[in-house]
């Protein structure tokens, strides 16, 4: 009897990164909107919970750019603003894109003061592509916290009085 031995590691090795892939938005390289929400309901369901911030950030006036320098242009802000979020926030932090251009991320931290600050500095990063400012909706994530729908209303509501002001944060409560 005669048999072929093969190495089928390779394979699932391909298997998983291709999985991988397929629950990442395939141009910024942020997980997609259900892939952020099933690994955030996933994080969020070990207790103990560690301290997260959820985070939702939109690019203002980002429109504009796109119709005064064409789309090309638009595609190099949002890619230079992944960067600044990989940059600024914890390597641990999960981010996401909602869509357009907004993004979403879970970040960890461990007092309001440092979040706050560390929010601040990334609002006032002057290396961005047009100069281009942010608002940023936060919530500070609590025990009561448990449904991501909810969580995502409430860091919405954020986001649109941040909108208001322009290039600042908000948390939720105001």
């Amino acid at each position: 009897m005669l048999g072929i031995v093969s190495d089928v590691n390779n394979f699932y090795d391909l298997i998983l990164k291709e999985k991988e892939k397929a629950k990442k938005d395939a141009f910024t390289g942020c997980y997609h909107k259900n892939a952020f929400k099933e690994l955030c309901e996933r994080i969020l369901d070990k207790k103990p919970r560690p301290t997260f911030a959820f985070l939702m950030l939109d690019l203002d006036g980002f429109k504009a750019i796109n119709d005064q320098y064409g789309h090309a242009e638009g595609d190099k802000v949002l890619l230079d603003t992944v960067r600044q979020i990989r940059q600024f926030f914890p390597k641990q932090s999960l981010i996401g894109r909602f869509g357009g251009d907004e993004f979403l991320v879970l970040c960890p931290y461990y007092q309001k003061n440092s979040l706050m600050a560390l929010l601040d500095a990334f609002l006032k990063n002057e290396d961005s592509l047009y100069s281009v400012t942010k608002s940023i909706g936060c919530l500070l994530v609590s025990d009561e916290d448990e449904n991501f729908e909810e969580m995502l209303k409430k860091v919405d509501q954020a986001l649109y009085e941040a909108k208001r002001k322009k290039n600042c944060a908000v948390c939720y409560p105001e």
